[in-house]
């Protein structure tokens, strides 16, 4: 099927907690901004974004969603945070998005599928993940979203999360400063440079001002809404830099 436009990416892009309370998705998708950038530029579009998403995900499934024979006039990218990946168990058929602070176990399968995606995303982040791998991982998806799309002529367009690369544990923060990332591996291949590509935070909004925030419901027991998504207003901001792109592009 042929769309004008194509989003995919993480939470961010689903619209996360803009369902609310009373977990209204149909709210959710009118008000997440790949719905206001389509209707205000009336063209047709298809959001494949998953919330906890990887890039490895994002990416995977960006090429599977056109080999399977969509198409579109424009793919619009938004990338992760650079220490989820995907990963595949012993006994699993599919993969899974590791997040440093949990790894969702709520498919189907073995119950020994999800015992050892526990155990392995235990010691994924203790003993294996730092931010360099992450980096690095981050440049591989690049390069093959880079070398896909110009195989095969289509357009595209990419955003990020966060104007820097971060880890709690570790405590290193990369700023967007080119002298702060070794030109190394996949980054020397790449056309684009994670420097060149605006993030959603710092740039679209500011992240000091509540408003662009959804509220925090975590402490009437929603687990899920915590107040770390864009709100209505949020997204707008989001869609108004996209649409400016898009029209002087």
């Amino acid at each position: 099927m042929h769309y004008n436009l194509l989003f995919n990416g993480c939470s961010y892009t689903q619209g996360g907690e803009l369902e609310g309370i009373n977990k209204d998705y149909e709210y959710r998708d009118r008000h997440r901004y790949s719905h206001i950038v389509s209707e205000r530029l009336e063209k047709t579009y298809d959001n494949i974004s998953i919330s906890g998403s990887s890039n490895d995900r994002i990416v995977r499934e960006t090429l599977e969603w056109f080999n399977a024979g969509n198409t579109c006039d424009l793919a619009i990218i938004q990338w992760s945070h650079i220490d989820r990946l995907e990963y595949i168990s012993s006994y699993a058929k599919h993969p899974v998005n590791f997040n440093p602070p949990f790894v969702f176990t709520g498919w189907g399968g073995p119950k020994r599928d999800h015992e050892e995606t526990k155990i392995a995303h235990e010691h994924f982040y203790k003993h294996y993940y730092n931010p360099m791998l992450g980096i690095y991982n981050f440049y591989k998806n690049l390069y093959i979203l880079e070398q896909y799309c110009e195989k095969n002529n289509i357009n595209y367009f990419m955003i990020k999360l966060s104007s820097k690369f971060s880890n709690k544990s570790s405590k290193l923060l990369l700023n967007d400063n080119p002298e702060d990332l070794t030109n190394f591996y996949w980054k020397t291949l790449c056309k684009h440079d994670w420097f060149d590509i605006p993030p959603i935070r710092d740039t679209m909004f500011n992240t000091r001002e509540k408003e662009n925030f959804t509220l925090n419901y975590k402490h009437l027991g929603h687990q899920f809404l915590t107040g770390t998504h864009p709100s209505e207003l949020g997204h707008q901001r989001i869609a108004d830099f996209i649409i400016n792109k898009i029209e002087t592009k």
